[in-house]
């Protein structure tokens, strides 16, 4: 493995991305030689050095420079070094020094050469004994931290390393706790989000300073059926797809209440031994198969790429489409000259959500198949998204959709917006952001609901921003508009990836986690 590929994690996840070039490159930290530059985090650098006695490789973090004389940041650099040194495991990376040098201080840790679970679980396709052999490792290594009072906190398959052994190794203890502190946070701490959404549990997302041990397991819940299925979840953990015997113990370990959970690791890696030692589980196989065969079905019902229509330049972001089941966005041109665009997310987390996402798209098709050859046909969004509504409430046992629709009148110069259970359109039209919002239920959960509309003018350089993020509430506006005005003079497929990005990222904590799709629209005639 390339060193550059090495170890590429952040200390502390809400300081990433600033700007900050590194130190000189340094011959010596301490008493090792510096061979190179491995990676940058938000907080730290990461160079590969040679122990002085056994010439082995080390990785050494340094406190940047810019934090040297932050009293908060030096104590977290210290505290990670701290919680290193009290574990000694052969599945947790193990520290080899520490100290201060000129520049300031360092952690010297033995360097690992593998890859990151993430990555494993990408590009590997092993049996599911293999996979719970792996979970086993991480559980070992969580054992061995909790019984020395060490909650991991942001347990996630970047910051496990399977080593070219096969050997699992967890690292970044960045924002790790020791339940027996006193002083649990740093003043800057308090109040802010710490972990990776995907991976954090219900209790951590609420109050990151104040979990137990259980918080640990729920991120291992998870990454059991990562590993499972061979894909990345998103938060959105599909429990038909694992042989009964194993979803038992994934939903116990991911209950979203505390008191459900394991609370004892051992317990996990009692259930998932037993499970090994049976005979029954070895005729069930072909998870990951059975999701692959599930993606290229959920993608069959979504548009191969967005139309290019002459009136408007439009970008779409969805990231890793292929692993959400249950949305659905559709593009129509009438033959009057408007437009329809159709965005949906089906609520309940669940293989189901592909057949009724399929249902859903046919009964949009079936409503709309006049229009697309009638120039004569006026479309109308309020009996529209009423007769939907009715049609989806019908089928009884089916969960409801957020859904958006946006419709778009060049020639009147207008547009029209209904949301269903979901967040607001944005419009931009020469001044800041507007959000604009209309509160209607889900589709499908009221047969009978009357809904609202919002319909404004709509001229050459207006932009529309559609987003399937549901939270409302002037701190999310507010943060989604700087996130939005930083990317104004991008394309509309680059801003739309941007905001996508920038909003898992900077306001992930309050957002699910699961891909969302973002919808910018520029009108350009």
């Amino acid at each position: 493995m390339a060193a550059e590929d090495f170890y590429k994690q952040t200390t502390l996840p809400n300081l990433t991305g600033e700007d900050g070039a590194p130190p000189a490159f340094p011959q010596r930290i301490g008493p090792y030689k510096i061979e190179t530059l491995l990676s940058k985090g938000g907080m730290s650098y990461l160079y590969l050095g040679l122990d002085p006695e056994t010439k082995s490789p080390l990785a050494i973090k340094v406190l940047s420079p810019k934090y040297v004389t932050h009293t908060e940041m030096v104590h977290q650099f210290l505290k990670e070094a701290e919680i290193i040194g009290l574990t000694d495991h052969p599945n947790i990376i193990k520290l080899r020094g520490q100290g201060e040098w000129e520049n300031g201080l360092y952690i010297a840790m033995e360097f690992v050469q593998g890859i990151s679970l993430k990555q494993f679980i990408m590009q590997q396709n092993f049996s599911p004994r293999t996979c719970l052999e792996i979970v086993l490792q991480v559980a070992y290594a969580l054992l061995h931290l909790h019984s020395h009072g060490v909650i991991h906190r942001d347990l996630k398959p970047e910051n496990i390393l399977i080593t070219e052994g096969g050997s699992v190794k967890v690292i970044d203890f960045g924002i790790a706790q020791l339940v027996h502190d006193t002083e649990l946070a740093l003043p800057s701490q308090r109040g802010q989000f710490l972990g990776t959404p995907s991976y954090m549990s219900p209790e951590q997302k609420k109050d990151p300073l104040n979990v137990t041990f259980a918080t640990d397991i729920y991120s291992l819940g998870v990454i059991t059926f990562e590993l499972l299925v061979g894909k990345l979840s998103f938060g959105s953990i599909q429990y038909s797809l694992l042989p009964n015997a194993l979803a038992s113990i994934v939903k116990k370990a991911l209950a979203p209440a505390v008191e459900e959970r394991y609370q004892d690791v051992v317990d996990f890696i009692t259930d998932i031994s037993n499970y090994l030692t049976e005979k029954s589980h070895e005729k069930e196989g072909g998870i990951k198969e059975v999701w692959q065969h599930l993606e290229e079905s959920h993608l069959k019902l979504l548009p191969a790429a967005i139309p290019k229509w002459n009136a408007f330049d439009m970008g779409l972001a969805h990231p890793e489409k292929e692993s959400d089941l249950s949305s659905y966005y559709d593009f129509h041109r009438f033959a009057d000259q408007s437009y329809l665009v159709l965005m949906g997310e089906y609520m309940d987390e669940s293989i189901e959500g592909l057949s009724y996402t399929g249902l859903l798209k046919g009964m949009v098709q079936s409503l709309t198949r006049n229009f697309l050859t009638s120039p004569e046909a006026q479309f109308e969004p309020l009996p529209f998204i009423t007769t939907l509504n009715e049609m989806i409430a019908s089928h009884e046992g089916s969960a409801p959709f957020q859904f958006e629709l946006l419709y778009l009148s060049p020639q009147k110069n207008t547009f029209s917006f209904i949301a269903c259970g979901a967040g607001s359109l944005i419009h931009l039209g020469g001044g800041a952001p507007r959000f604009l919002s209309n509160q209607n239920p889900p589709l499908g959960k009221n047969p009978t609901h009357s809904f609202y509309e919002t319909t404004e003018n709509w001229i050459e350089g207006d932009q529309l921003i559609v987003h399937s993020f549901a939270q409302e509430g002037e701190g999310f506006e507010n943060a989604l508009a700087k996130i939005i005005e930083e990317s104004l003079q991008l394309s509309s497929q680059a801003q739309a990836d941007a905001i996508s990005n920038g909003a898992l990222k900077k306001i992930g904590a309050t957002i699910d986690a699961a891909p969302k799709t973002v919808l910018t629209i520029q009108r350009i005639t």
